[in-house]
């Protein structure tokens, strides 16, 4: 019935998530994941078994960004803004994952983003750390993320997490230009001042399993060249007799930063070819705009 009169509210452009963590991978979409409304109940049924609730909302079309804050519970420093790529396969096509890779402008900006549009995000954010001070004794300190996307009804809040994002935290952190225990003891005495960051753009891209992320073939053997620089974090792998390999996540993120977006996101692929396995990655992270 929740579904019948979301579809008699919205259309068939609706979205249909758990009440809950998936790693990603748990929202399906109208028009990309289902094409009748009959496979969307199918799903409803799933959740129903598992869960015993769901959530549907309408479904908005526009850009996604990241917008990473650090806060001691009433201060907040923004992080640069970063796009991550949520489907598995180029041109944002296939079924929606952690995340394949995301980017960063020397700017802290994106270019599909208006200075007006990025302080409402912004506001957003001051405000949510204001409704959870009133809400709550202890004050919130540490890391706020908050997902947004850019619509032609303007600025929307997706989600958000009380941690960093997964790529994002890595783009941020490479260009991160102050000391990072100095901004964490800022936020636990409460008295956050300044957070610096480089004027460089930076690159993330993730080397997943064949198959992933529906059926992602497992431990499989991963090796790379000693010649490697980019900055390489091991995500869900594991060590068996001195060998690298996969499980059924993302496997290995290689990070470069650099002058333009340009610089850095040739210097990653450049070391992707150094890296052999069982493996995939998206070709367009850092091009699609």
């Amino acid at each position: 019935k929740d579904l019948e009169t979301a579809v008699s509210e919205f259309g068939m452009d609706f979205v249909i998530k758990p009440d809950g963590l998936t790693g990603g991978k748990g929202v399906k979409v109208s028009g990309d994941h289902f094409k009748k409304l009959a496979e969307a109940q199918v799903y409803v049924q799933e959740l129903l078994k598992k869960d015993g609730e769901f959530l549907i909302e309408e479904k908005k079309k526009g850009k996604e960004f990241s917008l990473q804050v650090f806060t001691d519970g009433k201060n907040i420093i923004p992080m640069p803004l970063v796009r991550d790529y949520k489907r598995a396969y180029e041109n944002e096509q296939g079924p929606n994952t952690g995340s394949m890779g995301s980017y960063s402008l020397p700017s802290h900006n994106l270019p599909f983003l208006k200075k007006a549009e990025y302080e409402k995000a912004l506001n957003i954010m001051q405000c949510t750390i204001e409704a959870l001070n009133q809400q709550n004794e202890i004050r919130y300190k540490g890391i706020l993320y908050g997902q947004f996307m850019k619509t032609e009804d303007g600025i929307f809040l997706i989600e958000y997490n009380v941690r960093f994002g997964d790529p994002e935290a890595m783009n941020v952190l490479k260009l991160l230009d102050s000391d990072f225990n100095e901004v964490t003891q800022q936020i636990i005495d409460g008295n956050l001042r300044s957070v610096k960051f480089k004027d460089l753009a930076t690159v993330c891209t993730y080397l997943v399993p064949k198959g992933y992320p529906t059926k992602p073939e497992k431990d499989k053997t991963i090796t790379i060249e000693p010649s490697l620089t980019s900055d390489l974090y091991f995500a869900s792998v594991y060590s068996n007799k001195k060998q690298i390999r996969t499980t059924n996540s993302r496997a290995i993120a290689l990070v470069e930063e650099g002058e333009s977006l340009e610089i850095a996101r040739d210097k990653v692929y450049q070391n992707i070819d150094k890296i052999r396995g069982e493996l995939f990655f998206r070709k367009d992270i850092g091009s699609l705009l």
